[in-house]
């Protein structure tokens, strides 16, 4: 999928717009002085906008208006988790992809099935596979609190939400876990290993 590949290559957000477009962004804009001082402050010079990065709330909701502009896709946080920087995640998968598809069957993309293993409450991985590509995916988490997230995000977008299976993994990684005899394209699990602010906080060095 070439336009995917371009989506972010060599492209800032234009906030402002997408704002526009996701009224939800428009409190969360910090609007810079215009380039050239002399443009008058109704130009599109004078438009140039930001957010605070260092508001968890507003990169949250920055997060949630990427999805839904760009692949359709409804998207809740998990309180206290991390927030996924969307454009890494999904340059992640476009790598991944290169893989897969250089070593499948002339089929191609069709049929592409994953495992995701600890996929976390946002189920960032699986929502963008199956919404960009159309993959399938088997998404495990060991969580509780993770796994009932993970489950409301995959219900509430009713485009994909049949091409994910959710599912406990408490008895394994992949043993008891996978169906026997179940054959998959790729296994993917991404640090960090943990979900919640507090646990990466007792990680860093």
């Amino acid at each position: 999928m070439q336009a995917c590949r371009e989506v972010y290559r060599d492209k800032c957000h234009d906030f402002a717009k997408l704002a526009e477009l996701q009224p939800s962004l428009a409190s969360h804009l910090v609007w810079l002085p215009p380039r050239d001082e002399s443009a008058s402050p109704s130009s599109a010079g004078a438009r140039r906008a930001t957010i605070d990065f260092a508001r968890e709330e507003s990169v949250e909701e920055l997060t949630r208006c990427i999805l839904r502009q760009d692949f359709g896709i409804s998207w809740e946080r998990p309180p206290r988790s991390l927030i996924p920087p969307v454009p890494n995640r999904l340059t992640y998968l476009l790598w991944l992809r290169d893989l897969v598809l250089s070593t499948k069957p002339s089929d191609g993309e069709g049929g592409v099935r994953g495992v995701d293993v600890g996929t976390g409450g946002t189920l960032i991985y699986p929502l963008l596979g199956a919404s960009a590509f159309g993959w399938t995916f088997l998404a495990t988490e060991s969580c509780e609190y993770s796994l009932g997230w993970a489950e409301r995000n995959r219900a509430s977008n009713a485009g994909v939400k049949d091409l994910i299976t959710v599912r406990d993994s408490k008895g394994g990684v992949l043993l008891g876990v996978v169906d026997e005899g179940a054959r998959y394209d790729f296994c993917m699990c991404n640090p960090p290993f943990f979900d919640v602010t507090e646990e990466r906080s007792l990680h860093k060095p």
